[in-house]
């Protein structure tokens, strides 16, 4: 569910009703993010021969799928004309069409198109309600009957396989038998759809300090697997296995690191470099 309820939450919280101008800036804040951690992570196997420059930019590294989806997610929604955006009905059911259809396209990590194809409904759903001021927590279940679902969801998940990795990714076409596979990803949406509506109804309200941090999602998004990356590296040097036991207090090192850095002025500028010296002249 974690993925299809962030796609769903980037789609609520777009720009629905700011001018053109706006929701270019917007983009363009995006795709500077992009451009400098792509080139951060694709430096060192660039110069080494391992990938070519093509491969640079047309395949995102690890985590980075993420901004090419949401760049064109937001780009289609922000410029569809009005006449076919408030047909909410139909912009959803079309959207769960092209994800079913995707699959069958015969492309994968590139630009990431397979996963933006894959995950469009969650974002259509999220601009949705947006748009119709339709606020998420009026959706939520009863506390029983959400731990039932996911309940329910985790034990079928163990039962039927435990990898699920060609399913809950969304990054690659249809297997064989296609058909299976189309039936696997009507499954997904539809679970990840209870599930996202179960996590959303247990979850309380939060204090405020909590959303604050929230503020920082994309800091957080960005970095968090930097931090990551250097944990699994020592583990690796340390010859210790990774494991359920090494996986908690990793997670609970890397969101103390992130707490930290996030008071960093300097990290924050790196994510929109020239947006920030833009600003600087202008202040200047």
């Amino acid at each position: 569910f974690h993925m299809p309820l962030f796609v769903f939450i980037s789609g609520y919280f777009s720009l629905t009703q700011a001018d053109n101008k706006k929701k270019l800036h917007n983009l363009l804040r995006l795709a500077e993010t992009l451009i400098v951690f792509q080139t951060l992570y694709c430096l060192q196997p660039l110069l080494s021969g391992e990938i070519t420059l093509a491969t640079s930019i047309i395949i995102p590294a690890w985590s980075l799928w993420y901004l090419y989806s949401l760049i064109a997610w937001r780009a289609v929604a922000y410029f569809l004309p009005h006449s076919i955006a408030r047909h909410s009905t139909l912009l959803i059911a079309g959207a769960v069409a092209i994800s079913l259809i995707a699959g069958f396209i015969p492309i994968a990590s590139e630009f990431s198109v397979q996963r933006t194809l894959t995950f469009l409904p969650f974002f259509v759903l999220g601009y949705v309600c947006r748009m119709k001021d339709f606020h998420i927590t009026r959706c939520q279940l009863p506390r029983f009957a959400a731990l039932a679902i996911l309940i329910a969801a985790f034990a079928v998940m163990m039962i039927v396989d435990h990898n699920m990795a060609h399913v809950l990714w969304g990054k690659s076409p249809y297997g064989t038998p296609q058909w299976l596979y189309l039936a696997l990803r009507a499954g997904f949406l539809f679970a990840a759809t209870a599930m996202s509506i179960a996590i959303i109804s247990i979850v309380p309200v939060l204090p405020t300090p909590c959303l604050n941090i929230g503020r920082d999602t994309m800091f957080i998004y960005m970095y968090h697997t930097l931090i990551i990356t250097a944990i699994l590296i020592t583990l690796h040097h340390l010859n210790i296995p990774t494991s359920p036991a090494t996986a908690i207090p990793a997670y609970i090192l890397t969101a103390t690191i992130l707490l930290i850095l996030r008071k960093s002025t300097l990290l924050h500028h790196i994510l929109h470099p020239i947006t920030n010296i833009k600003n600087s002249i202008k202040s200047t």
